[in-house]
Protein backbone atom coordinates (compact mmCIF):
# COMPACT_ATOMS: atom_id res chain seq x y z
CA UNK A 1 0.00 0.00 0.00
CA UNK A 2 2.97 2.49 0.94
CA UNK A 3 4.20 1.55 -2.31
CA UNK A 4 1.04 2.46 -4.45
CA UNK A 5 0.57 5.68 -2.49
CA UNK A 6 4.06 6.86 -3.15
CA UNK A 7 3.42 6.04 -6.90
CA UNK A 8 0.65 8.19 -6.82
CA UNK A 9 2.90 11.07 -4.93
CA UNK A 10 5.62 10.90 -7.73
CA UNK A 11 3.33 11.19 -10.37
CA UNK A 12 1.39 14.05 -9.42
CA UNK A 13 1.10 17.18 -11.53
CA UNK A 14 1.91 20.57 -10.87
CA UNK A 15 -0.83 22.13 -9.73
CA UNK A 16 -1.64 25.93 -10.82
CA UNK A 17 -4.46 28.80 -10.19
CA UNK A 18 -6.08 30.73 -12.60
CA UNK A 19 -7.89 33.68 -12.60
CA UNK A 20 -11.05 33.91 -14.93
CA UNK A 21 -14.30 35.54 -14.74
CA UNK A 22 -17.50 33.87 -14.59
CA UNK A 23 -18.71 34.92 -17.91
CA UNK A 24 -15.95 32.41 -19.04
CA UNK A 25 -16.28 29.49 -16.93
CA UNK A 26 -20.19 29.44 -18.04
CA UNK A 27 -18.49 29.63 -21.75
CA UNK A 28 -16.06 26.67 -21.10
CA UNK A 29 -18.64 24.67 -19.89
CA UNK A 30 -21.03 25.81 -22.26
CA UNK A 31 -18.39 23.93 -24.59
CA UNK A 32 -17.44 21.23 -22.40
CA UNK A 33 -21.15 19.80 -22.64
CA UNK A 34 -20.91 19.74 -26.25
CA UNK A 35 -17.65 17.88 -26.38
CA UNK A 36 -17.74 14.73 -24.26
CA UNK A 37 -13.42 14.08 -25.76
CA UNK A 38 -12.84 16.41 -22.14
CA UNK A 39 -13.60 14.89 -19.13
CA UNK A 40 -12.79 18.13 -17.03
CA UNK A 41 -12.42 21.39 -16.95
CA UNK A 42 -8.34 20.71 -16.48
CA UNK A 43 -7.88 18.42 -19.15
CA UNK A 44 -9.75 21.00 -21.31
CA UNK A 45 -7.49 24.03 -20.34
CA UNK A 46 -4.41 22.02 -20.43
CA UNK A 47 -5.32 20.74 -24.13
CA UNK A 48 -6.14 24.03 -24.84
CA UNK A 49 -2.93 25.66 -23.45
CA UNK A 50 -0.74 23.56 -25.18
CA UNK A 51 -2.55 23.74 -28.39
CA UNK A 52 -1.76 27.60 -28.16
CA UNK A 53 1.61 27.08 -27.63
CA UNK A 54 2.09 24.34 -30.79
CA UNK A 55 0.31 26.99 -32.95
CA UNK A 56 2.30 30.02 -32.02
CA UNK A 57 5.53 27.95 -32.54
CA UNK A 58 4.01 27.60 -36.18
CA UNK A 59 2.28 30.51 -37.42
CA UNK A 60 0.43 29.76 -40.90
CA UNK A 61 0.53 33.34 -42.98
CA UNK A 62 -1.50 32.06 -45.82
CA UNK A 63 -2.83 29.14 -48.22
CA UNK A 64 1.11 28.44 -49.45
CA UNK A 65 3.04 30.43 -46.57
CA UNK A 66 4.29 29.13 -43.10
CA UNK A 67 6.28 31.37 -41.00
CA UNK A 68 8.62 29.37 -38.19
CA UNK A 69 10.13 30.61 -34.72
CA UNK A 70 12.93 28.73 -34.78
CA UNK A 71 15.33 28.68 -31.61
CA UNK A 72 18.84 30.34 -31.78
CA UNK A 73 21.03 27.24 -32.06
CA UNK A 74 18.47 25.84 -35.20
CA UNK A 75 19.34 29.03 -36.73
CA UNK A 76 22.59 29.30 -36.63
CA UNK A 77 22.97 25.94 -37.77
CA UNK A 78 20.45 26.70 -41.12
CA UNK A 79 22.87 29.40 -41.78
CA UNK A 80 26.02 27.88 -41.33
CA UNK A 81 24.13 25.35 -44.08
CA UNK A 82 23.32 27.70 -45.93
CA UNK A 83 26.54 29.44 -46.11
CA UNK A 84 28.73 26.20 -46.60
CA UNK A 85 26.34 25.81 -50.27
CA UNK A 86 24.38 23.01 -48.29
CA UNK A 87 21.05 24.79 -49.14
CA UNK A 88 19.78 27.83 -51.58
CA UNK A 89 18.20 30.11 -48.76
CA UNK A 90 16.37 28.69 -45.83
CA UNK A 91 13.41 28.03 -47.09
CA UNK A 92 15.32 25.37 -49.51
CA UNK A 93 16.78 24.22 -46.32
CA UNK A 94 13.48 23.70 -44.33
CA UNK A 95 11.72 22.32 -46.83
CA UNK A 96 14.28 19.64 -47.59
CA UNK A 97 14.45 19.27 -44.05
CA UNK A 98 10.64 18.32 -44.03
CA UNK A 99 10.70 16.17 -47.41
CA UNK A 100 13.22 13.98 -45.54
CA UNK A 101 11.61 13.86 -42.37
CA UNK A 102 8.10 12.96 -44.00
CA UNK A 103 9.82 10.25 -46.62
CA UNK A 104 11.81 8.50 -43.79
CA UNK A 105 8.72 8.20 -41.29
CA UNK A 106 9.91 10.86 -38.71
CA UNK A 107 6.70 12.71 -38.85
CA UNK A 108 4.67 9.64 -38.65
CA UNK A 109 6.54 9.21 -35.88
CA UNK A 110 6.26 12.45 -34.34
CA UNK A 111 2.57 12.07 -34.67
CA UNK A 112 2.22 8.49 -33.03
CA UNK A 113 4.39 9.63 -30.24
CA UNK A 114 2.30 12.93 -29.58
CA UNK A 115 -0.77 10.51 -29.60
CA UNK A 116 0.82 8.54 -27.15
CA UNK A 117 1.21 11.09 -25.01
CA UNK A 118 -1.93 12.55 -25.22
CA UNK A 119 -3.75 9.76 -24.44
CA UNK A 120 -1.48 9.38 -21.28
CA UNK A 121 -2.65 13.04 -19.92
CA UNK A 122 -6.58 11.77 -20.50
CA UNK A 123 -5.94 8.30 -18.98
CA UNK A 124 -3.86 10.12 -15.86
CA UNK A 125 -7.14 12.91 -15.92
CA UNK A 126 -9.53 10.00 -15.46
CA UNK A 127 -7.60 8.62 -12.67
CA UNK A 128 -7.84 11.90 -10.54
CA UNK A 129 -11.93 11.97 -11.34
CA UNK A 130 -13.95 11.65 -8.93
CA UNK A 131 -16.22 8.65 -8.82
CA UNK A 132 -20.15 9.52 -9.68
CA UNK A 133 -22.40 8.89 -6.37
CA UNK A 134 -25.17 7.35 -8.29
CA UNK A 135 -26.66 6.19 -4.34
CA UNK A 136 -27.03 10.04 -3.69
CA UNK A 137 -28.87 10.44 -6.87
CA UNK A 138 -31.28 7.47 -6.29
CA UNK A 139 -31.95 9.20 -2.55
CA UNK A 140 -32.28 12.59 -3.85
CA UNK A 141 -34.75 10.85 -6.47
CA UNK A 142 -36.78 9.02 -3.71
CA UNK A 143 -37.07 11.97 -2.04
CA UNK A 144 -38.53 13.67 -5.05
CA UNK A 145 -40.97 11.15 -4.87
CA UNK A 146 -42.44 11.41 -2.00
Amino acid sequence: MNCKRQTRLENKDTKLTIRITESEVEEIDSFLKGNPRFSSRSEFIRFAALDYVAQNRIKILGPNEVSLKLDKIMEQTLAFAIREGFFNDRNDAIMEILNEARSSGLISKIIDAKNSELKAVMDRSREFQPESNTSGLKTRSNQDQK
